[in-house]
């Protein structure tokens, strides 16, 4: 069951290389600067580095405008910190489900 998970994640990793290979090999035929290439997720061990490290355009889209603007609104609103991290953190976990 193990592998059969293993290998969905890389038949998934190997789709996304060829889907923005692609459009890498464009964007650097027309001199725009594109976005780096996905880790390898063999190589990740902790699975909050998964989507930091291998999409990072999606990561700082969430961190940025969906995880802060949250964060901070509720960290007016209440005087705990953990409730305010666990709050913005479901917000982006929903916003990508």
């Amino acid at each position: 069951m193990y592998g059969y998970g293993y290998l969905l994640g890389q038949f998934f990793l190997l789709k996304y290389v060829v889907i923005y290979g692609m459009a890498g090999a464009l964007t650097r035929l027309h001199n725009v600067e594109a976005p780096r290439t996905p880790k390898c997720i063999a190589r990740i061990h902790r699975y909050s580095d998964m989507w930091r490290y291998f999409d990072p355009g999606l990561h700082s889209f969430l961190f940025r405008y969906v995880y802060l603007p949250i964060r901070m609104c509720y960290a007016n609103l209440l005087k705990s910190r953990l409730l305010c991290k666990i709050i913005s953190s479901s917000v982006c976990f929903f916003y990508i489900f």
